[in-house]
């Protein structure tokens, strides 16, 4: 697997170049790594992973918001 570059990693994840740096900056992707002149290469498997885990989590706050509007009515 290839390492990507934060333009790929976002294109991959359908967010905004922006929002995988600050994913970058907290640690989202522990094996992401720069080259000498300071941009990220994140590997493929980080980002695979990351997407699975944010899949899930979306998931699950989509079923909570709607327990929780049921309970509303």
């Amino acid at each position: 697997m290839s390492d990507l570059t934060t333009n790929e990693a976002a294109t991959q994840l359908e967010t905004s170049v922006s929002t995988v740096r600050r994913w970058l900056e907290a640690g989202y992707f522990p094996s992401a790594w720069r080259v000498p002149g300071g941009h990220w290469r994140i590997p493929t498997a980080d980002v695979e992973t990351f997407r699975a885990r944010y899949r899930e989590s979306k998931a699950l706050i989509s079923v909570y918001s709607a327990q929780a509007a049921q309970e509303s009515e």
